[in-house]
């Protein structure tokens, strides 16, 4: 199948509707369909106007598998068809935003993935709009999608929500400070650690400043929390704040030691 796709490679005008109609007759976890999958995908082109084209014909499984396809490709399920750190085609994103409004959660949810995957601006204010005022679970699934979105432009809409009434929220929030980051949320950071009622949230806090402080400031962090008696807390406090000197060297007499030993091979391979 890889020999035959790559012939048909060679004729992408000829190839492409056969390619097209072979990806619906063959199971999705055929070995042949992985092939198909995997020219098809080389033809953007006239793929992207197939997928307009089918996105817009109301057939609900369809659409869902193709925003599947759109997030996988053949033999690595976690790339883009379009390969990771390549965008789909500018013509295929208002596609994806106007399915981020289906009343099908799942096509939405799937479009939503697709748009936070390729960093697509537009998607931004769907985002903030969710983290303000979705279900708890939406407002967390939102603050992380929002910083893998958008960067360091969500950190004010991350400071919002770390007054969130929901703990999971709040965590969720401090979660995606940590992985920016963001060193402008610092003081923040700092106040949730010391007075969030939730152990989940604290121990976030306290990941999330491990990440955003200096070496002075974890320790004077890690010497209170130490005070405070939190064992949970503590214990999360000495992974994320502790720095130790590191593994002893051995001195030059044990180096020489080891040699004779183990001949002339060098000890870090044993």
């Amino acid at each position: 199948i890889w020999e035959l796709t790559r012939v048909l490679l060679g004729y992408p005008d000829e190839a492409f509707p056969a390619l097209w109609e072979a990806l619906w007759q063959l199971d999705e976890d055929d070995l042949v369909e992985y092939g198909v999958r995997k020219a098809i995908a080389h033809l953007v082109d006239p793929l992207s106007d197939a997928l307009i084209a089918e996105a817009r014909s109301g057939d609900r499984d369809r659409v869902a598998r193709l925003l599947r396809e759109m997030t996988l490709v053949p033999c690595n399920p976690w790339q883009s068809v379009f390969r990771e750190g390549i965008a789909p085609p500018e013509r295929l994103l208002p596609v994806l935003l106007e399915l981020v409004e289906s009343e099908d959660a799942e096509i939405a949810k799937r479009a939503r993935g697709l748009c936070v995957r390729f960093r697509i601006p537009a998607i931004a204010p769907v985002l903030r709009d969710r983290l303000r005022s979705g279900n708890p679970k939406d407002r967390a699934d939102a603050a992380k999608e929002l910083a893998n979105a958008v960067g360091d432009e969500a950190i004010p809409d991350l400071i919002a929500g770390l007054n969130d009434s929901e703990a999971r929220v709040r965590a969720a929030a401090m979660n995606a400070l940590g992985q920016l980051e963001a060193v402008t949320a610092k003081d923040e950071i700092l106040e949730r650690l010391e007075t969030d009622e939730d152990l989940a949230v604290r121990e976030a806090a306290i990941k999330a400043y491990g990440k955003v402080a200096s070496k002075p400031e974890r320790d004077a962090c890690l010497q209170r929390i130490t005070k405070f008696g939190d064992r949970q807390a503590m214990k999360v406090a000495a992974r994320a704040l502790y720095e130790g000197t590191g593994p002893r060297k051995r001195t030059e007499l044990e180096v020489q030691r080891i040699r004779r030993i183990r001949g002339d091979s060098k000890p870090g391979k044993h």
